[in-house]
C-alpha cells in the first residue's frame, strides 16, 4: 500500500501557502491539490484564518470494530460540522479554510485491541476533508 502524500506531516507547507507565510525549513514540500483549492477557492487571495479540526483515530477503529457503537465516530463528526457551521456564519468577512484531518489511523493488533497508530502505511494513509469559504 503507498502512503497517502497528503498525509497531515505533509501539509504544513501547503497551510503555510494557503496563509501566505513562509514555511518551515523541516517542511514536506506543498500539497498542490490543497493550494490549488484554496487559491481557486479564495480567488487568488490567502486565507485569513485556518480552521483545522484533528479528531484522533480512536474513532476510527471503534467504528469499524463496532459499528453499533458509533458515539465517538459520530460526536466528532458532529462537532466538526457545528465548528464548520458556526465559522460559515460568523467568519463571513474572512477568507477561512476549513479541515478536518486526522493524524493517524488506527486498527487491531495486540490481541484484537486497537492501536494508537503506527509508522506503517494503514495507520498514515488517511484521507482529509476541506472546505474553504470565500469571504462574503
Amino acid at each position: 500500500m503507498e502512503t497517502n502524500k497528503n498525509s497531515l506531516d505533509t501539509l504544513c507547507a501547503a497551510l503555510c501557502d494557503v496563509l501566505g507565510i513562509e514555511p518551515p525549513r523541516e517542511a514536506a514540500k506543498a500539497s498542490e491539490e490543497l493550494t490549488a483549492y484554496a487559491a481557486e477557492a479564495f480567488s487568488g487571495r490567502k486565507a485569513d484564518r485556518i480552521f483545522m479540526y484533528n479528531p484522533d483515530a480512536i474513532a476510527q477503529w471503534v467504528y469499524e470494530k463496532y459499528p453499533a457503537f458509533l458515539a465517538e465516530a459520530k460526536s466528532n463528526s458532529r462537532t466538526f460540522a457545528t465548528f464548520s457551521e458556526m465559522i460559515k456564519t460568523h467568519w463571513t468577512g474572512h477568507d477561512t479554510l476549513v479541515g478536518f484531518a486526522m493524524d493517524h489511523g488506527c486498527h487491531e493488533i495486540d490481541g484484537g485491541c486497537g492501536s494508537h497508530g503506527l509508522d506503517m502505511p494503514e495507520d498514515l494513509n488517511i484521507v482529509h476533508f476541506y472546505k474553504a469559504y470565500p469571504k462574503l
